[in-house]
């Protein structure tokens, strides 16, 4: 996991990042895995972008369903626009309780128009 180039993301029930691979901490600007744990959408991105992802977030928790291969910009680091294709599935421990969410980003270039 920590050397595919897609994002790969876990968030615990509340939205704090569990897991985490090299590729999405570059894309924030995380260097060490340790400095991620514990930190949410509003550590890294602005308040209107994070509410848009917390939403999202709070959709798959509640049971609608997952959120698989959405076409939508993220913003990296420098400010950079990258389309990218999400999904967001729900987390579960062994007996089937949800606790929170697996999550990936996959980086699309130039090969298709993001739809938001």
């Amino acid at each position: 996991v920590e050397h595919i180039p897609d994002f790969i993301y876990i968030k615990g029930i509340e939205g704090r990042y569990v897991v985490d691979n090299a590729a999405h901490r570059s894309l924030v600007g995380v260097r060490a895995p340790e400095d991620m744990l514990g930190k949410t959408v509003y550590d890294f991105y602005p308040r209107d972008v994070a509410d848009k992802f917390t939403a999202d977030d709070k959709a798959v928790l509640a049971g609608e369903k997952p959120l698989i291969n959405r076409s939508e910009f993220v913003v990296d680091k420098r400010g950079r626009k990258i389309p990218v294709l999400t999904s967001k599935v729900p987390w579960r421990d062994k007996d089937g309780k949800l606790i929170g969410l697996v999550c990936i980003g996959r980086s699309i270039g130039e090969q298709a128009g993001p739809t938001t």
